[in-house]
């Protein structure tokens, strides 16, 4: 009977994690470019990556849709966007790095009708508005 709670607690867990999605792609030389994983094909988060091995971006599926916060990086890992979904549909306040010129831009967005954008400079202060 002990071993069989032993094995049943050593299993269960195996057996849990399996029915979830745990999808992961290489590029050609054999590097992770992408993991999928998440509770079923309707409902995970992607996370692709640079050639480099940075990551590239990090998102979440909900019933097949973009939901919540996605971000994207740029190959030396400085942070270039973050976006919010609802239901796959673009929401709230987005976020878009330009480090070229060190300007953010912000777009404020409601089912997907973009309401307010802005670019500001590095300080924060708005230098041009729609």
């Amino acid at each position: 009977m002990k071993r069989i709670l032993i094995l049943t607690t050593l299993l269960l867990p195996l057996a849990i994690f399996s029915q979830g999605v745990n999808k992961f792609s290489y590029n050609v030389e054999g590097q992770l470019s992408a993991s999928y994983i998440g509770s079923d094909n309707g409902n995970y988060t992607v996370v692709k990556y640079h050639e480099n091995g940075v990551k590239a971006s990090v998102g979440h599926f909900k019933n097949g849709e973009k939901h919540g916060i996605w971000k994207t990086w740029d190959s030396n890992g400085k942070l270039e966007a973050i976006a919010h979904y609802a239901n796959g549909e673009k929401t709230g306040k987005w976020k878009i790095v330009d480090q070229a010129d060190h300007t953010v831009f912000e777009i404020s967005f409601s089912h997907n009708h973009m309401l307010h954008a802005w670019k500001k400079n590095e300080h924060g202060h708005v230098i041009a508005k729609r």
